[in-house]
C-alpha cells in the first residue's frame, strides 16, 4: 500500500483470500489487505512479469506497457498486497466515438478465485465511465469459459465474433456493455449499475 490517503477512486482495500463485504463496501478479512489502486511507472516491471505469467506468448511487449501507462493510466488498475502486484486491469477511452475498451485483465494463478479480478474491472470501467464513455467493450478467447462468465456477471454480453482478432489461431470473442445496448440496470454488483 502506498501512503494512507484512499479514496473511492484511486483506491480500494480489499483482504488477501476469501472477500467479505463490511458495511463501507470495502472487503475485510484476517489476512493481509490488498489495495486497488492506479498503475504507476514503478508498477511496470511487476506488471510485465505478472502479464507474462498469465498470456505467455500474447503477454503485452514491455514498451506496450508502458507506453499504455503513460497514455492510459487513469484506466489502468492493479492489485497490489505489499509485497507485489497481483494483478492489473488496463483500460482506454477512444474518443470518436466515446467507447472504453478493456484491454487486458490478469491476475496471477494463485490469487484467482478471491474477487481481485471483479474489483479490478470494476475499478476501471467505474473511472472509464466517468470519463464520458458510452459503452465499454473487451475482447476475449471464446475458450476462456471462466473470464466469459465473470464478464457476463458484470454485465457484459457477447457482441461480436472477431477472427484472427489477435492473429492466426487466436480469434476472440467481443463483449459490451453500457448505456448503448439499452438495459436497465439489473443490480449493484453488476456494471451496468454504473449507467444509471
Amino acid at each position: 500500500m502506498r501512503g494512507d490517503e484512499r479514496s473511492s477512486v484511486d483506491e480500494v482495500a480489499v483482504p488477501r483470500g476469501r472477500p467479505v463485504a463490511d458495511h463501507r463496501g470495502e472487503r475485510t478479512h484476517g489476512g493481509a489487505v490488498v489495495v486497488i489502486r492506479p498503475a504507476a511507472e514503478s508498477d511496470l516491471e511487476s506488471l510485465h512479469r505478472v502479464d507474462r505469467l498469465v498470456f505467455g506468448r500474447l503477454a503485452y511487449p514491455f514498451f506496450t506497457l508502458r507506453q499504455l501507462i503513460d497514455v492510459h493510466s487513469r484506466h489502468c488498475v492493479v492489485a497490489d498486497d505489499g509485497h507485489g502486484l497481483l494483478g492489473y486491469c488496463l483500460g482506454a477511452l477512444a474518443i470518436r466515438p466515446k467507447t472504453g475498451w478493456v484491454l487486458g485483465l490478469g491476475v496471477l494463478p494463485q490469487s484467482r478465485g478471491s474477487g481481485y479480478g471483479r474489483d479490478l474491472v470494476n475499478q476501471t470501467v467505474q473511472r472509464i465511465i466517468q470519463d464520458g464513455a458510452r459503452e465499454v467493450q473487451l475482447a476475449v478467447d471464446p475458450d476462456n469459459t471462466t473470464a466469459i462468465h465473470l464478464y457476463e456477471t458484470l454485465g457484459f454480453r457477447i457482441s461480436g465474433f472477431r477472427p484472427h482478432y489477435f492473429g492466426p489461431e487466436a480469434d476472440r470473442l467481443i463483449m459490451t456493455t453500457g448505456r448503448a445496448r439499452g438495459e436497465a440496470p439489473p443490480g449493484s454488483n453488476r456494471l451496468d449499475s454504473w449507467w444509471a
